[in-house]
């Protein structure tokens, strides 16, 4: 999706559109080159995205569009400061750490398993800059992850 059809339909005020182009936003959280054109317009995004009722029944699909302006809102205040994996500590539990190693952001170092079995978290790196993420994984109604920094040891 190309930023004027990202723009058009955040600010439709329809909440389907609302939720694709936010998830739209969120896929591309680590490519400031395609965030930068949407910085200008966080104002209108807030103000057309306000008071529209987006569903969910389990997780409200606010959290989408509510992820997206953090996204917009880092990049307009960090400029390349800090590192955008910052972005995955953030209380948004959709970031799923195989999508990100697709996206090429990360890489998975280790895959910890309960019983062998299922997944309890990952050891994921961020490609540029090195930091070190515990991503848990857990299941409820859906698939969800939280990333944490691992601390380098002294």
């Amino acid at each position: 999706m190309e930023f004027n059809e990202i723009l058009k339909k955040i600010t439709s005020r329809d909440s389907h559109k609302i939720w694709e182009s936010s998830c739209e936003i969120i896929s591309m959280s680590q490519k400031l080159d395609k965030i930068n054109p949407l910085i200008p317009y966080i104002e209108l995004i807030k103000k057309s995205t306000s008071n529209i009722d987006l569903g969910g029944i389990f997780a409200p699909n606010s959290r989408f569009v509510n992820y997206a302006l953090r996204i917009l809102t880092f990049h307009q205040n960090n400029h390349e400061k800090i590192c955008s994996c910052d972005l995955y500590i953030d209380d948004y539990e959709c970031n799923d750490p195989k999508n990100e190693v697709e996206k090429g952001n990360i890489i998975i170092e280790d895959t910890i398993r309960i019983e062998d079995k299922w997944v309890d978290f990952y050891v994921c790196r961020c490609l540029k800059c090195g930091q070190k993420f515990k991503t848990i994984e857990r299941e409820g109604h859906y698939i969800w992850w939280n990333w944490t920094k691992i601390l380098p040891s002294s």
